[in-house]
């Protein structure tokens, strides 16, 4: 779920199908970053362009993973 990236929460759509079975790694990391950026739809105001905020939705996604991973102990 994205929240304060676009009017409403926004539920990233694949992101529960690219976990399951993979390990989190980099390319599982890029790829659930990637579909939350994409579906991220922000609005454009003087404290961040569309396109700053969809990169961050996805960065901020990678790591919150990572870390989540980690305190799970399932991080490669």
């Amino acid at each position: 779920m994205l929240c304060a990236s676009a009017p409403a929460t926004v539920y990233v759509e694949g992101v529960g199908d690219a976990l399951i079975d993979r390990a989190i790694d980099e390319e599982t990391l890029e790829a659930v970053a990637r579909l939350s950026s994409e579906q991220a739809n922000p609005i454009d105001d003087k404290r961040g362009t569309v396109d700053y905020r969809r990169h961050v939705a996805g960065v901020l996604t990678k790591r919150a993973l990572r870390i989540a991973a980690e305190r799970a102990g399932l991080a490669h």
